[in-house]
């Protein structure tokens, strides 16, 4: 199944090769909530990666309507599938398409799910953007089974037009495991501000963030495990000539506490994550 999924989202890179965006990034670190149960109360060394392909047409099936898809891998959500199609215009975009979840469960091997997306803008000024997807149970009380949803916001804005763009964004992401003795729910609560700075025709943009996240893991008696850290970032995007781009950043997660119901004993000091990628356009 693995092998089929990958054929055809490779068809479907190579189909159009008029104006298309592709790439991948990549996500490691030793941040996140670990295998806890309901009886955990030390702190559990944790490794964490994700990963991300996407492809999306650029050119559209017309000016107005494009189309992508992704393949990816979340350290809350798991495995997924997306595609999107979206209607784009100068002032607003809505996008909304099919997502399925893979593989994240047994009994459960694909899942299917919705995606949507509202974007409204003054360009070059200020925009206003909120998404979120769903995959649902099957029923309420289903065994061998899960869900998972996200949702976020973001509102942006140019200090100087196309040279610093501030964006601050609020994202929920949720993966709730019915399956097991020990059902669970794991969360991340972010709340985070961005400043990108960069320059026309320069060969590098640099982002910074600040920021406080929440890692949760809520069992089925209503105890609960739960990371919080303040996290500050720096990433540069490097461009290797017009159409290629590659970056690399880091994630440092400042002082985790435990503030569950369960309070971990050793929790380490700092934290951090390592992100990098790739993009490609036509």
């Amino acid at each position: 199944m693995k092998k089929t999924v990958v054929l055809v989202f490779v068809m479907l890179m190579t189909s159009s090769l008029i104006a298309l965006e592709t790439g991948f990034t990549t996500e490691f670190g030793n941040y996140g909530i670990s295998d806890y149960d309901s009886s955990s109360t030390e702190y559990i060394p944790y490794f964490q990666w994700a990963a991300n392909l996407f492809y999306y047409d650029t050119a559209g099936l017309n000016e107005d309507l494009q189309y992508g898809f992704e393949l990816d891998r979340d350290i809350i959500k798991g495995y997924s599938i997306a595609a999107e199609l979206k209607f784009k215009q100068p002032y607003y975009t809505i996008a909304f398409g099919p997502v399925f979840g893979v593989i994240n469960e047994t009994y459960t091997l694909v899942k299917p799910g919705f995606s949507g997306m509202v974007r409204g803008e003054w360009p070059g000024r200020i925009y206003l953007e909120l998404k979120g997807d769903m995959i649902p149970a099957q029923y309420v009380g289903a065994k061998n089974d899960y869900s998972t949803y996200s949702g976020s916001y973001t509102l942006g804005f140019y200090l100087r037009q196309n040279h610093i763009l501030c964006y601050f964004t609020q994202a929920l992401d949720n993966y709730a495991s019915l399956s097991g003795t020990d059902p669970y729910t794991d969360s991340s609560l972010s709340y985070i501000f961005y400043a990108n700075f960069f320059e026309k025709g320069a060969l590098f943009k640099i982002e910074t963030k600040l920021g406080y996240e929440i890692l949760n893991r809520t069992f089925q008696d209503s105890s609960d495990v739960e990371l919080k850290n303040i996290l500050f970032g720096l990433r540069s995007d490097f461009y290797i000539n017009p159409k290629a781009t590659v970056f690399i950043g880091f994630d440092n997660k400042i002082y985790p506490v435990s503030s569950g119901s369960i309070e971990l004993s050793d929790v380490p000091f700092y934290q951090i994550t390592v992100v990098s990628g790739f993009k490609w356009s036509q």
